[in-house]
């Protein structure tokens, strides 16, 4: 039976929505054995950890619900974005983040006193801490130094400390290779499969109030292909369609609005530079 979208659909938020709201975290097999692992990680207080994947896989939405759930047991999460910090940058970041109170003219001697005795100060307390940094592959190279030192510092001290590096898996990380090789845990995150993504697809649209079916089974297919079996993508493919469909009433999407959809993707991203990832 065709059953029709609704006729506000338009104004209503569409339920594939690119936020990372706790609630829209779909917890996959993958997602949620990763999760399961990191929290292995705080509760071990094991020094560093690794999570990978390439672009669009879910690592920073998955940083964001172990931030959370750390918080509601009493352990202290915090997580820093890294996109293209310095050297520099970063140690001022990390100290910042921490409540240091650092100061923009400090110089890098007084920004390592000051983790340094922090992290000292964190081995009496038994407080756990896990301090998360995405988007690592994106740091200026040299950084590399501050992430080596950190860990030196961790291990040294045998504080409550566990740093988590997430990594968007490229050639262009290559300097970040003995981070992974010196983690005591390294997940990746894979892309879905077929499966994966039809399960997906239905639990988004199930929480919404849109009735289904909305998508044909050609047009399930064709979002697996097109989107590679990325999450980011198969949200951004679905929205779009979804949109596109609405505005021409139709009862259905099909295949040919998935390609047309993914086509005017292609176009918009060629035209435009790049911009800030919410669902890596």
């Amino acid at each position: 039976m065709l059953v029709m979208m609704p006729e506000d659909s338009l104004t209503r938020p569409s339920p594939f929505r690119l936020t990372l709201a706790p609630d829209d975290f779909f917890a996959s097999v993958e997602h949620e054995e990763a999760l399961s692992r990191l929290w292995y990680l705080a509760e071990q207080r094991a020094p560093v950890g690794v999570l990978s994947g390439i672009s669009g896989t879910g690592k920073t939405f998955l940083l964001h619900v172990l931030a959370r759930e750390l918080s509601q047991v009493g352990v202290e999460a915090i997580l820093l974005d890294a996109t293209s910090l310095d050297r520099h940058e970063l140690l001022w970041r990390i100290v910042e983040a921490l409540g240091l109170g650092p100061d923009v003219e400090d110089s890098p001697l007084w920004l390592w006193s000051r983790l340094t005795d922090f992290l000292e100060g964190q081995k009496s307390t038994g407080q756990r801490l896990a301090f998360m940094i995405d988007h690592c592959q994106t740091l200026d190279p040299a950084a590399a130094h501050v992430l080596r030192r950190l860990l030196s510092l961790s291990v040294g001290c045998e504080s409550n400390v566990t740093w988590i590096f997430a990594i968007g898996r490229s050639e262009e990380h290559a300097f970040l290779s003995w981070l992974e090789e010196s983690s005591g845990l390294k997940i990746d995150l894979p892309i879905w499969s077929s499966a994966r993504c039809d399960e997906f697809l239905r639990w988004r649209l199930a929480r919404s109030e849109y009735s289904l079916p909305i998508f044909t089974k050609a047009a399930v297919d064709r979002l697996y292909t097109r989107s590679r079996g990325i999450p980011l993508e198969i949200c951004r493919l679905a929205d779009l369609a979804l949109l596109a469909g609405s505005a021409e009433g139709r009862e259905l999407i099909g295949a040919e609005t998935i390609d047309c959809v993914a086509q005017e993707l292609i176009r918009d991203r060629e035209s435009s530079r790049p911009g800030t990832v919410v669902f890596d």
